[in-house]
């Protein structure tokens, strides 16, 4: 249904309010709102403001200057007077959307700010992720750009230990050292590339001149653009592979080592003399002998060669040379990841320089770029450095996006061709109408589009007409042609109400309120515009127009347009090379993947090899092994491709030679080396923007859409590369379903039950992945980067990786069960969690399904808005509307978080652990396969007396046990394992099934009898209509089509000699003659308008869903006689000669509609149609004398074997590198940067590349990351005694913690957060402000509330205001929270995120023994006893609402302790007023040492996370420290240390004092005076630790010196058991650095300032004052400041880091990719304007600024605190709302208990009656304010509000 001037507005209001809290295209809403506001006034509306517009037009307004509010309001007013309508009015209007998109930076002509719907939902997996390494690799210089790897220097504040990341030597595949040579994988592959010979003695690197010959002679005999390259800008431009043999320049890389070779020999005649003489066959030992010596200089970083321009290109013409260049300058001699990937190994160092500078001064694809002088007269042709990068980045580039468990791509890839979409042709034309109309010039050099949009204004406003404020009255936007049939209905409707005159007069309204962008998908829109009716020389009659109906004649001539259509079908053709271009891609992209040969073109097939079952195998597969045979990254690939950026040198414009990040947060390509690393960059793109039919676009292996061929249906764009990426299990499954559809998979392969699987099997990117057609769904959600982090903490929590090796796991593999049980370490957070994210428990899902399926369903959704358009006939596009409804909702279900719902089906879970546990117990047999030639290599290999060693190798084991299954063939081990794929299986027969004994029941052999009965013979002559009149069908077209294909039957049968009878599905269900088949309908002639009755009666007002179970009877008669005819049954329906002709012809209608709409389970309309199809659905019997002889003596049918695909065990493990078999999962080998721990004492490893096992020693003693072995494993393998010898050895792994689980030096792990993998740096900023935003809200479920403050003594209370003087005082031990229901006899419990709290069935009893009624109540775990705090809800009455007094009534009235129970009374709970407050708290303290005090007017503030009139008080623990370091002259800052220390690893908060070491912890003040090294005892209000580099930190928060002591300084053993007695106490707050100090802003208390300086151990913060502490005479701000120091302190070392001056506190952490960016002027600018000139908009050192995000979260968190204090608060006789505010505005600060004069003067008054309560005195004026506040209460807040 189209949407209203009202439903536009509603709808973008919610959008620009969901825009100001997430900020998400936010400017976008900001013009969608101003547009909407617009147009419901120009429908005659008056919008009656609620708190929801007051707010958005707010929010409009903060971006306008003073002058042009002023501007808008002077029009406001003078437009009120306007009558609705009136051109006047639409003028005002105009002026004022101008002013109000100006400030945005919008202009009118720059079109409307409104989008596809599709547009924005899309493109999150294009954004460069925040990833943990942003700005920590160093930069290469150009001179070290092609010999040195990445390297990140070791930073504390960095994850993973803050030492290994992505290309570390122990992560990355490239670098892993082979266990046989010791050399990195990458020195062996070229090794292999170069020496290794087939059956004819040749190398690969041989090979590959006949290859890339074939490839380069196919393209450029047919002129292609992908190696003659394009005409750019009138010159030749190479922005694909380019030439490869080009005026005699070297081509191949086998010449470069053929070249390199002769001249090592040439260099070392001795060797070669004594080799040639003395060696079987010196050829071959001579050519190891150079590899090695190459190898050697390659791996050498610190050789450095002096390089001379000038001496170096001697004899060739260089002008302008530099100084440096005429001086020379070092280069290095070694081969870096650079230098590797462009092939330049087997160049000289000074040649592989000047190919670098060449690439950074030519780029590589302009003409001059494309042969690169190397010196000495030698030429390298660019097109070899190319194929040289497609064909070994791309696997590394794969490899990063996959996840972590799935190895490299293996199913066979897809050739593109026009048959990917039915209607290509004409699809492609469409696409480029617009662009055509644009680029087509007329005489006056102005565009046919111009020349259009003139004859349409003029027709419509008569030319250059003008306003009265000069602008002129037209439209800057062609009309959109697809959406004319609404335009027209909504003219009709203005004229049939009276608002105008004609329906000319109201398209002009119209297309001036809708001046968008237009569209046109195909040449007949576009006609139809211009004035022709289906063809350019045909025009509309006068007044025939679809749109305009007084038009006269065309706007552009017959001439004109057939040129625009000629060049629409000209730039269509684009589409179709760019699939030649992609094809040829392919040759060096693709590995083992490779396309069918009968799928590739003849003349391009020598361009491939050929791989062992045949199919094609690209030139990239020798070097993707080290990627193809190990799980994937498991990360964003444009995270790879940003380190590589960091890496590189970079130009004037800051890009590198792959390019920069964009202020939209994507990779901007370098335009100068397109060609070269454009494949890895996405390109967005819509139909206004045909980037991917650009040289960028086209051959980007990114948004890929499915064929035709692989979908029920058309892609959205002819980019139909698919199968770069996939990966998938199941092969051989996948390879024999592949391109079949459903109903051929069912027909072949689902023959004993009619179910089968689709190629994908079961997704949620566990059974296939294909990262690069992920796109990014809804919200901004980057779906493939949820898969993979999912699979990740899936894998190494199942597999048991983050067990330590001194207490492995339990259990071989964990299960759903294990992981929800609680008994079992998990990945991050709690099992509950835990649980909950992997969506395992089937309540609310946080992370959606983002899988395979659901970008199908997208590609759909976008093809199917696009036939939408073009259609003409109603019901056809009626059927489509429905169609996408379907898909929308389906799409909702498969990305949407879920709130109440169920769980994906058990069954999935079933499926994929019995995956897991199969190919777990895979590799323990493999591994007992290994260990005997581990034992023979080292017979001390798991010798337990040297526990080190053993541990090591029992990882190591495991983990090459993994590796043999993914490298080795399936003849090396024979294992198998669980998959699916086509079996031969018993199916038994319907006879066999229904018959009992003796008595034979054939439903076969009823259902011929029937038929026969009927006497409905059909004779092949009979016409249309006696068929109809014999089956009883109506006489209509529909009925018809069914006539024809019945009539096909009848005379098929008679040309076999048979008689041909028929019936409906409908009558034969009303005999009740089928055994097995229920009866109804009986007495019904005519079944569709029985259905239709049915329907009206039972099934139109139902809800969703509702209808299949009222519908079920009927649905079970019609499937009961379907069934008969399944494939299983094909013998016994052959053998009564009995067959089925569908109603519908799939063929023609596919599986989603039918002749009477959309079909489907979901929506009523849907399903019904589909009922109504299948009961006049035809069943037939053809009868000889043999058939006829079957059905009167009926026979109990033998069951027959069938084919049948599905799960089972015996599958045949293949390896990573086959397309065929069952492939096993990477449970052990991959994902090491986050799950594996350091070995240092193995005996060596495993190789495999021979196709046998062999160990070698050559890394003995090495580092190795591996997982922990689980304690099955250990038992099964290697003994079950052989872990207990180890641990009673004393064996400790030196690494306590995996890197993913090491912390920061600010307590932060890369596991806390499992979406990035890791936190970025001002996420973890965000937490150490305010602890709360890691916390999840749970709609429903009120949170236990916390206290807002902490305070020290009751004296603090002196520097707080806005309290009654009554309080509740209660004890607060430390304990888990919780909110406790009893629901009749159900007792249970959640936590503050929602999640439920097991209790035992003791608990539950003894809570339904407090009271006899329902309840809820916020309770507390400690120890042993649960002490209720409070209730909320009672008997089902909220009881929130009363104040403590009251609540704590029905506490101690309705209910009574009951064992561990516990509910307030006197031992525990006091109420006092202020004069006895502080002998109440005294007494609570003696016995309790935290209390809670509640101003005991105050309620339960119900859904809030803290409460501001609740407060803590602690008692400081007494410990003694000793004083490292003083400052000051009176009172003194002292630096304090426990200790001393028995091991390293402090860092700088190692003190050394006296030869002893300590540790520092943290600083306090004092009057007194001490020297340093003296022992005092301190009070300690809190304690804190976390983790760094294996050691742990503590920091405690002191409040005060108490004296001397006589005991020593606190061991860290104490500290350790503070840490859970005595933990640090958040409170809110915000901070900022300035001017060598550190200001801390308590809200509405005080700021409290440090000095910062820096010291020997590092940065120092010290001597804290209180800002209006003399004034206050308290010390409370600054003790306050003291005991969040843990907080802060972490804080400071980071933002320092960031270059960041100013830490709000914050209530959530943003999204990613909704940072502003600094690159932007315009983002600047507005930073500098925010931070009221803190940030200077020209400072190129900010680097991190404040989002726009923030300051938009922060207005609404103003604006929703000012409306919540005046709806809570009231505050009485003051200036604003100030709750806790310190005295100063007025008010006399009160001293000693004070009386409430006035509820509503409080924070929490919720303007409730509470008749249960003693009424209060109304002060003056109570009642008009209680008025004023009833008025307030009736304004309505829109669900999109805050």
């Amino acid at each position: 249904m189209r949407e209203d001037a009202v439903d536009i507005y509603i709808r973008s209001r919610g959008e620009l309010l969901k825009s100001i809290l997430d900020g998400a295209d936010y400017d976008l809403s900001v013009g969608n709102y101003v547009t909407a506001q617009i147009n419901l006034e120009r429908h005659g509306y008056v919008i009656e403001k609620t708190t929801d517009d007051l707010l958005c037009d707010y929010v409009v307004r903060k971006e306008l200057s003073d002058e042009q509010l002023a501007q808008i309001e002077a029009l406001r007013a003078e437009e009120q007077d306007l009558p609705p309508f009136s051109e006047e009015r639409f003028q005002i209007s105009d002026k004022i959307r101008e002013i109000e998109l100006s400030a945005e930076g919008k202009k009118k002509e720059e079109g409307d700010a409104k989008e596809s719907k599709f547009r924005f939902r899309r493109g999150a997996e294009f954004i460069v992720p925040k990833h943990g390494w942003l700005g920590r690799y160093n930069q290469h210089s150009l001179e070290d750009s092609h010999a040195l790897w990445a390297s990140a220097p070791f930073d504390a504040s960095g994850t993973h230990g803050g030492e290994l990341h992505p290309m570390h030597e122990d992560i990355h595949p490239l670098l892993r050292k082979n266990h046989g040579t010791n050399r990195p994988e990458w020195l062996e592959t070229l090794r292999d590339f170069y020496l290794e010979k087939d059956a004819e003695g040749r190398t690969l690197a041989e090979r590959y001149k006949g290859h890339e010959n074939a490839e380069h002679n196919y393209h450029a005999k047919k002129e292609h653009g992908l190696v003659n390259g394009i005409s750019k800008d009138e010159r030749e431009h190479y922005p694909y592979l380019g030439p490869l043999n080009q005026n005699k320049t070297i081509s191949h890389i086998h010449d470069i080592y053929e070249n390199n070779y002769q001249n090592w020999r040439r260099a070392n005649p001795e060797i070669v003399n004594e080799i040639t003489n003395n060696n079987t066959d010196p050829e071959s030992t001579l050519r190891e002998m150079h590899f090695d010596d190459a190898a050697e200089g390659w791996m050498n970083e610190d050789k450095n060669i002096n390089f001379s321009m000038a001496d170096y290109a001697k004899g060739t013409e260089i002008y302008d040379l530099s100084e440096k260049d005429m001086a020379g300058y070092d280069v290095r001699g070694s081969l870096g990841h650079m230098g590797y990937l462009l092939g330049l190994e087997f160049l000289t160092p000074e040649q592989r320089h000047l190919v670098m500078r060449h690439l950074h001064e030519k780029g590589s694809d302009s003409k001059d770029a494309q042969t690169i002088d190397i010196g000495d007269g030698q030429k390298l042709s660019m097109g070899r450095i190319k194929r040289n990068m497609k064909q070994r980045f791309t696997p590394e580039f794969l490899h990063y996006g996959r996840s972590t468990h799935m190895t490299g791509p293996n199913t066979n890839a897809h050739v593109e061709s026009v048959d990917d979409h039915t209607d290509a042709v004409q699809m492609a034309a469409g696409m480029h109408m617009i662009p055509a109309l644009f680029s087509h010039e007329m005489e006056d050099g102005r565009s046919a589009a111009e020349h259009l949009l003139d004859g349409i204004n003029n027709h419509l406003y008569g030319g250059d007409e003008e306003d009265e404020y000069g602008n002129r009255i037209h439209l800057t936007e062609l009309p959109d042609m697809s959406r004319f049939d609404g335009y027209n209905k909504e003219a009709q409707k203005m004229v049939d109400g009276g608002i105008v005159d004609n329906t000319g007069d109201a398209i002009r309204h119209i297309l001036r309120r809708e001046n968008s962008r237009s569209e046109f998908s195909n040449h007949n829109q576009l006609l139809n515009m211009v004035g022709y009716d289906g063809n350019s020389e045909t025009p509309h009659e006068p007044g025939a127009h679809p749109l305009f109906p007084d038009f006269e004649q065309p706007f552009l001539s017959e001439d004109t347009m057939n040129e625009v259509m000629k060049l629409a079908t000209e730039m269509g053709a684009l589409a179709f090379n760019n699939k030649d271009i992609r094809n040829g891609l392919a040759v060096h992209r693709l590995g083992i993947n490779g396309p069918k040969f009968e799928d590739i073109d003849p003349d391009l097939q020598d361009a491939w090899m050929r791989g062992a079952d045949g199919h094609a195998v690209g030139l990239s597969a020798p070097f993707a092994r080290a990627f193809q045979e190990q799980g994937g990254r498991g990360r964003s690939p444009l995270s790879l491709l940003e380190i590589k950026h960091q890496t590189l040198p970079k130009d004037e414009n800051g890009f590198s030679l792959i390019g920069r990040i964009a202020s939209n947060g994507m990779f901007e390509p370098n335009p100068e080396t397109i060609g070269l690393f454009g494949s890895y960059m996405p390109v967005l793109s819509d139909k206004h923007n045909h980037e991917l039919n650009g040289a960028h676009g086209s051959q980007s292996m990114w948004e890929v859409a499915s064929p035709q061929q692989e979908i029920d249906g058309n892609p959205r764009h002819l980019k139909n590369d698919t199968g770069p990426s996939r990966s998938v299990f199941s092969k051989s499954w996948y390879k024999t379903s592949a391109g079949l559809s459903d109903a051929e998979r069912k027909e072949k392969y689902g023959q004993q039950n009619m179910s089968v699987k689709g190629p994908k099997l079961w997704d949620r990117g566990y059974f296939h992945t294909e990262p690069l057609t992920a796109v990014g769904g809804k919200g901004g959600v980057a779906t493939q980067t949820k898969n993979n982090w999912q699979n990740a903490h899936a894998r190494k929590t199942s597999f048991g990786h983050i067990s330590p090796p001194h207490a492995p796991s339990k259990k071989s593999l964990l299960n759903r069960g294990d992981i929800k049980s609680g008994r079992h370490a998990v990945s991050y957070g709690n099992s509950a969690i835990f649980a909950q994210q992997q969506g395992l428990t089937g309540k609310k899902v946080d992370i959606a399904n983002f899988s395979a399926e659901a970008r199908e369903v997208e590609d759909k959704m976008n093809s199917i808005v696009e036939r939408i358009e073009s259609v003409k006939d109603g019901e056809e596009k009626q059927a489509l509307v429905t169609e996408l409804s379907q898909l929308e909702h389906k799409y909702d279900n498969l990305t949407t978080k879920r709130g109440k719902g169920k769980s994906p089906p058990k069954d999935s879970f079933k499926t994929v652990e019995a995956k897991r546990g199969a190919d777990n117990k895979a590799i323990f047999d493999m591994a007992k396969i290994l260990r005997p030639m581990m034992l023979e290599a080292d017979p001390t290999a798991f010798d337990t007396s040297n526990p080190s060693k053993a541990m090591s190798n029992a990882a190591g084991l495991l983990q090459d046990a993994q590796r043999a299954l993914l490298s080795l063939p399936h003849e090396a081990h024979g294992l198998t394992t669980y998959g699916y794929d086509v079996d031969e299986v018993l199916a038994k027969s319907a006879s066999g099934i229904m018959s009992s004994g003796e008595n034979i029941v054939s439903p076969h052999s009823e259902l011929a009898k029937l038929l026969m009965a009927s006497q409905k013979r059909i004779e092949p002559d009979f016409s249309h209509e006696r068929v109809l009149e014999t089956l009883g069908f109506p006489d209509d077209e529909i009925h018809r089509e069914v006539a024809s294909r019945v009539l096909n039957q009848a005379t098929k049968a008679a040309n076999d000699g048979k008689i041909f009878f028929a019936m409906n599905h409908g009558d034969i269900l009303a005999s009740g003659a089928i055994p097995g088949v229920p009866q109804i309908h009986e007495g019904v002639e005519n079944h569709h308008d029985e259905l239709q009755r049915f329907y009206d009666e039972n099934v139109r007002g139902l809800r969703k869903k509702d209808h299949k179970v009222v519908f079920g009877p009927i649905n079970a008669a019609l499937s009961n006689l379907r069934i008969l005819h399944n494939p299983t049954f094909n013998a016994e329906k052959e053998m009564y000669g009995v067959e089925k002709i569908p109603f519908t012809d799939m063929a023609k209608y596919g599986r989603k509609k039918n002749q009477f709409g959309a079909t489907g389970n979901t929506y009523k309309q849907s399903y019904f149609n589909h009922l109504k199809s299948r009961i006049h659905d035809v069943f037939s019997v053809s009868l000889d004398e043999p058939t006829l002889n079957n059905i009167q003596n009926p026979e109990i049918t033998p069951d027959q074997m069938v084919q049948q695909g599905q799960f089972s065990t015996g599958r045949k493990i293949t390896p990573a590198w086959s397309t065929s078999g069952e492939g096993i999962q990477d449970a052990y080998f991959a994902g090491m940067l986050d799950s594996g721990r350091q070995y240092l004492d193995g005996s060596g490893g495993f190789e495999f590349h021979t196709g046998q096992p062999v160990f070698g020693t050559a890394t003995a003693g090495q580092s190795r990351r591996a997982a922990t072995p689980s304690m099955p494993f250990m038992n099964e393998v290697l003994g079950e005694d052989f872990h207990k010898e180890i641990m009673q050895t004393g064996y400790a792994h030196p690494e306590e913690n995996i890197p993913a689980l090491v912390p920061n030096n600010m307590g932060v792990t890369h596991n806390d957060n499992p979406e990035n993998i890791a936190l970025s740096e001002d996420d973890t900023l965000a937490i150490l402000m305010n602890p709360d935003v890691l916390l999840k809200a749970s709609e429903g479920k009120p949170p236990p509330i916390l206290p807002m403050h902490r305070i020290f003594s009751i004296k603090d209370f002196d520097a707080l205001r806005g309290f009654s003087g009554e309080w509740a005082v209660s004890s607060f031990p430390n304990g888990q929270r919780m909110i406790v229901q009893r629901k009749s006899s159900r007792v249970s419990a959640y936590d503050e995120n929602g999640e439920s709290v097991t209790l035992s069935e003791e608990e539950r009893k003894y809570f339904r023994k407090i009271g006899e009624n329902n309840f809820m109540v916020d309770a507390l775990r400690a120890d042993k006893e649960i002490h209720i705090i409070d209730i909320i809800e009672y008997d089902g009455t909220n009881v929130a609402d009363m104040d403590v007094r009251e609540r704590l009534k029905v506490l101690r009235g309705q209910f009574d302790s009951h064992e561990t129970v516990l509910v307030p009374g006197p031992h525990n709970f006091r109420l006092t007023d202020h004069e006895g407050l502080d002998n109440a708290v005294k007494d609570m303290v003696e016995s309790h040492p935290q209390v809670l005090l509640r101003d005991a007017t105050s309620t339960y503030m119900r859904g809030e996370r803290r409460h501001p009139k609740w407060f803590v008080l602690r008692r400081d623990k007494n410990i003694p420290l000793i004083i490292l370091d003083a400052r000051g002259k009176g009172p003194y800052t002292y630096r304090l240390g426990a200790g001393p220390l028995d091991a390293e690893g402090f860092g700088n908060r190692g003190v050394e004092y006296e030869g002893e070491s300590y540790l520092d912890v943290g600083t306090v003040r004092s009057p007194k005076a001490f020297e340093e090294g003296e022992i005092v005892s301190v009070g300690v209000s809190g304690v804190r630790s976390h983790k760094r580099s294996g050691a742990t930190i503590y920091t405690v928060t002191p409040t005060k010196i108490r004296g001397e002591s006589e005991e020593g300084a606190s061991s860290l053993e104490t500290l350790s058991l503070l840490t859970k007695s005595y933990p640090v106490i958040p409170v809110e707050y915000s901070m900022k650095i300035e001017d060598e100090r550190v200001i801390l802003s308590f809200p509405e208390l005080d700021d409290v300032i440090y000095k910062m300086e820096q010291h020997r151990a590092g940065r120092w913060v010290h001597s804290p004052v209180s800002s209006l502490g003399e004034l206050m005479k308290s010390e409370y701000p600054t003790l306050l400041a003291e005991s969040v120091r843990p907080l802060w302190s972490e804080a400071i070392a980071l933002m320092v880091k960031m270059n960041l001056n100013t830490l709000e506190h914050r209530t959530e952490l943003p999204e990613a990719g909704k940072v502003r960016t600094m690159t932007n002027p315009k983002h600047r600018e507005a930073s500098e304007k925010e931070s009221g000139g803190i940030i200077d908009a020209d400072d190129d050192a900010n680097i991190l600024k404040p989002q726009k995000a923030e300051v938009m979260a922060k207005t609404l968190l103003r604006i929703a605190d000012l409306a919540d204090r005046i709806e809570k608060e009231k505050m009485s006789g003051r200036t604003g709302a100030q709750g806790l505010g310190i005295f100063g505005d007025g008010v006399e600060s009160p001293r000693g208990p004070t009386r409430l004069t006035s509820e509503q003067s409080m924070p929490d008054w919720d303007m409730l009656e509470r008749p249960t309560e003693d009424p209060e005195e109304e002060y003056p004026g109570a009642a008009k304010k209680i008025k004023n506040a009833e008025q307030y209460d009736e304004i309505e807040v829109g669900d999109a509000g805050p």
